[in-house]
């Protein structure tokens, strides 16, 4: 009989031997994220998750959002794999419906072959502790929150961290996100990982191996650290801040950059301070041009434009936007004003399997081996397909199958999520409509041909 929470129970006696022993450690986490943002540019040869993090802005902030935003939208759903079809269960659950079966057994989905592989049914789970948890993450963080920074910290830096909190019982009760600058990974010869250094200012506090569940984007020069997609586009944030930076200058300039003024006559250090200073205070920014100038001291005043090569940067702007975009895996049709619906539905296709899919698999296959353990070996989670289906061709297919006497229309209704209706569970062929197996025999169609012969014959002579 398979019983859910019997690693729970298992736990529990656990966690009083190690109450009793004395063995119990607790942790708390006390530090809050610094968001402190600066305005300083990151060295690509030597960058900290620090200046990752306070990049968040410009075009980074609207990539980055726009993932971890998407990704958080969807359900986790949590499942079990049911070994005899008599198993008893102490939760409450229901059955798959056939999309979502054919969803988990699909090959998108072919990292859940170790549960589906030794089941013989699979069914949702309605009812859990793990359902609790992702509710009531902790005293300040719901479940959308926790998702939605787990994905930010990955796509600003690569990596992100879960502290999770469990009882005397061994069973987690909260989950709190460590930011990924204030937690080192402690190497370890024999287990790869020893532990976990988090450390603010002279704070540092040690945490377990099995404490910190570690989600991270791949890395091809680290086997610790993951690399985000902004780790790859360093350079093109660089130039990104420059141009607005020098743009900004522009426009507090009359959107022109600055003249020079000029004089035959030598001027000290005060004079030039003193001049420098009223002329910025009377002429400088937007909101003062058109006022009449009065110079002094034989100045004239001679402005500085811009040659055709100089303003040719400008064109860059959009190269750069489209590289960030490229490495965060937006398209640009997402947000183009003037796509039409088929360019628009194609985005949207495009980024849910290529962009956002991904970052679902990496989510909850961590969460299946490294937290989902602690409850029960059978139960396993998996977001809701977030790839958007043709709803044409699956509307036609459907009509198709009805026509041909595959599904009945009552099959069909619960596709789309419509109950039945009565008359409706028969199957029809296409040649005639009618029910399989209702077919009047050769005598009564012959009958039936005489009186409708007969009538015909009778209208005709009238």
């Amino acid at each position: 009989m398979v019983v859910i929470i019997s690693n729970i129970i298992t736990n529990i006696i656990n966690g009083v031997k190690a109450m009793v022993s004395g063995n119990l450690t607790q942790k708390t986490l006390q530090y809050l994220p610094d968001w402190s943002y600066n305005r300083e540019l990151i060295d690509p040869k030597d960058y900290t998750y620090k200046e990752l993090l306070n990049a968040y802005k410009s075009w980074i902030y609207i990539c980055s959002s726009k993932n971890a935003a998407t990704t958080a939208s969807f359900a986790l759903r949590l499942y079990v794999a049911k070994t005899s079809k008599t198993s008893k269960l102490l939760v409450k659950t229901r059955k798959i419906t056939p999309e979502t079966k054919n969803f988990l057994y699909s090959k998108k989905m072919s990292h859940l072959d170790s549960y589906l592989r030794k089941s013989v049914e699979i069914e949702e789970v309605l009812e859990h502790p793990f359902l609790e948890l992702m509710k009531n993450v902790n005293p300040f963080m719901n479940e959308f929150e926790l998702k939605e920074m787990t994905d930010l910290h990955e796509e600003l830096t690569g990596n992100n961290f879960w502290y999770i909190v469990s009882n005397g019982a061994g069973i987690p009760t909260e989950v709190w996100i460590v930011p990924p600058d204030k937690i080192t990974i402690i190497p370890s010869k024999e287990d790869f990982i020893k532990g976990y250094l988090y450390k603010v200012g002279s704070q540092e506090v040690i945490f377990e191996r099995d404490e910190i569940i570690h989600f991270k984007f791949p890395s091809p020069t680290s086997a610790y650290y993951g690399c985000g997609p902004f780790s790859a586009i360093i350079h093109a944030y660089n130039i990104n801040e420059n141009m607005n930076r020098y743009e900004s200058s522009l426009f507090e300039n009359m959107a022109r950059p600055d003249g020079v003024l000029q004089t035959e006559q030598g001027l000290n250090d005060a004079e030039f301070e003193r001049i420098k200073k009223d002329w910025n205070q009377k002429y400088g920014g937007v909101g003062k041009s058109g006022k009449t100038a009065i110079l002094e001291k034989g100045l004239q005043y001679k402005p500085i434009t811009f040659t055709p090569r100089e303003l040719a940067f400008l064109a860059g702007r959009k190269l750069t936007k489209e590289e960030i975009f490229n490495a965060f895996g937006l398209p640009l049709g997402l947000f183009d004003k003037e796509s039409n619906r088929a360019n628009s539905e194609m985005a949207s296709y495009t980024y849910m399997r290529d962009t956002i899919s991904p970052r679902h698999r990496r989510q909850e296959q961590k969460i299946n081996e490294q937290l989902l353990p602690r409850y029960d070996q059978n139960i396993f989670c998996a977001y809701e397909n977030c790839i958007p289906e043709d709803k044409e061709f699956k509307q036609k297919t459907r009509v198709e199958n009805v026509n041909a006497g595959i599904i009945s229309r009552n099959e069909a209704r619960k596709e789309d999520g419509l109950e039945d209706i009565e008359g409706a569970d028969d199957l029809y062929i296409n040649s005639n409509l009618v029910p399989i197996g209702t077919q009047p025999d050769e005598k009564e169609l012959e009958e039936a041909s005489k009186i409708i012969a007969e009538k015909v014959k009778a209208k005709l002579n009238a």
